[in-house]
């Protein structure tokens, strides 16, 4: 095959990188939201380790790299749902 396994470590590292800069943004909005004593920045703390966590795990492990890929992705963006909600709830409470 050409170069599979060099295309499938150049995708992981991406997605991992990508996945941990996301969780670090997340993290800046909690301190945000902690220093307005929002009573959400414990849960959108969780999910912001949680996904550092994930990126972490996906430039660590080489074995079962596709479905590992997929099960975090698809965590990802359940996780960036629920955090964009409550960014989008706080906004509107504070602009009221």
């Amino acid at each position: 095959m050409f170069c599979t396994d060099i295309i499938l470590s150049i995708f992981r590292i991406i997605i991992g990188i990508w996945i941990i800069y996301s969780g670090i943004m997340n993290l800046r909005t909690v301190w945000i939201w902690k220093d307005l004593n929002s009573r959400l920045w414990l849960f959108s703390l969780v999910i912001a380790v949680i996904m550092i966590f994930a990126g972490v795990y996906i430039l660590i492990y080489n074995g079962a790299i596709l479905q590992t890929i997929g099960i975090i992705i698809v965590g990802y963006g359940i996780m960036d749902i629920v955090q964009n909600i409550i960014f989008i709830k706080k906004v509107d409470d504070y602009l009221e």
